[in-house]
């Protein structure tokens, strides 16, 4: 099989599928929403909790609380758009070890269920939202979670963060992966 990571990537160019370290990537939780309500002398006066932000003919009066973590990340806008936009498209990384916890803890399952689907489905590439990073010497088996993308300023993407560097063939499959998410016909 052709070898997933390039060995010697180039040093100062940003591709697509390039995962990087300590990456702002925001998650807004499940509901109830956490609502700040308003500064009263540059203090937060209180926190709720509410099912929908109230929208009123022209905006948001409130302001959801959102969770904000330093996270692995692959880019997975094309390379030629990270060289020409403000904004570069990402999703999270995840440790194997992460991801199956989060099966457990999502979804109520032992340990025994995650990893079955993690070595049936997962590594196998039949989950159409995640991607599959096998291991390499100094990088660890790790999942791309499609469905949460956020897009990220440019200038945040230090090319010194780079964790791993997909080879051709690397970007190739995580293309194909990424049209079969995004473009699938409903049935």
């Amino acid at each position: 099989m052709a070898e997933m990571y390039e060995i010697n990537p180039p040093p100062d160019l940003l591709q697509q599928g390039d995962v990087l370290k300590n990456i702002p990537f925001v998650l807004i939780p499940p509901l109830p929403l956490r609502i700040a309500k308003p500064f009263i002398g540059g203090k937060l006066a209180r926190i709720v909790e509410k099912q929908a932000l109230e929208d009123e003919e022209g905006g948001v009066r409130e302001s959801a609380l959102v969770d904000i973590f330093l996270k692995k990340i692959m880019v997975i806008s094309q390379t030629c758009d990270i060289l020409n936009r403000e904004t570069i498209a990402v999703c999270p990384v995840y440790s194997v070890q992460e991801y199956k916890t989060r099966l457990m803890e999502a979804l109520g399952w032992d340990d025994a269920k995650a990893q079955k689907r993690i070595d049936d489905d997962v590594s196998k590439g039949k989950t159409n939202y995640l991607f599959y990073l096998p291991p390499s010497n100094n990088f660890p088996a790790a999942v791309v979670d499609f469905q949460h993308i956020n897009t990220v300023n440019r200038e945040l993407l230090k090319i010194e963060n780079r964790v791993i560097c997909l080879s051709d063939f690397g970007r190739n499959l995580l293309s194909y992966n990424l049209a079969a998410f995004f473009s699938r016909p409903a049935v």
